[in-house]
C-alpha cells in the first residue's frame, strides 16, 4: 500500500470548521480541481465553485473565497509576500467588513474600500 500524505485530503475530517455539511452543500460548492501540489512544492490546494482550500504542513487547511481570494490570487497566491492562509474568512466591525489572515499579514475587505492588504508587525505562523 502506497503511503498517504496528510495534506488537504486529511482536511475533510474538519468538515464543520470549513463549512462542510456534505459534498456540494457548503458555500464552497463542488470541487473544480483535484487536490494539487502548490507551485512552491510545500502545500496543497483544491479549488471549488465558491472558493479554495489551501493546506500547509505548519498552518493546516483554511478556506479563502470572494474578493479576498481574488486579491490574494492577484498578488501571487501562496508565493506572495503574504504566504499561506492561517484563518478562514471572518466578519469584522459588526458586519461592515471581512478579513482573512495569512502567514505574513491579512487581507481586509469592505464594500466601500474593496480588498486591501494589512501588513502584520509579526508573522502569524
Amino acid at each position: 500500500m502506497a503511503p498517504q500524505h496528510r495534506g488537504l485530503g486529511s482536511a475533510w475530517g474538519y468538515k464543520k470548521p470549513l463549512g462542510f455539511s456534505g459534498l456540494g452543500k457548503s458555500f464552497l460548492g463542488y470541487p473544480l480541481t483535484n487536490e494539487t501540489k502548490t507551485p512552491d512544492g510545500v502545500g496543497r490546494y483544491n479549488h471549488f465553485q465558491g472558493g479554495s482550500i489551501y493546506w500547509h504542513p505548519s498552518t493546516g487547511a483554511w478556506e479563502v473565497h470572494g474578493a479576498i481570494r481574488d486579491h490574494w490570487a492577484s498578488l501571487g497566491w501562496e508565493r506572495s509576500a503574504l504566504g499561506y492562509p492561517v484563518s478562514n474568512e471572518q466578519v469584522v466591525f459588526g458586519g461592515a467588513g471581512r478579513i482573512s489572515h495569512f502567514q505574513k499579514g491579512s487581507i481586509y475587505w469592505s464594500p466601500t474600500q474593496g480588498a486591501r492588504v494589512l501588513r502584520s508587525l509579526y508573522a502569524y505562523m
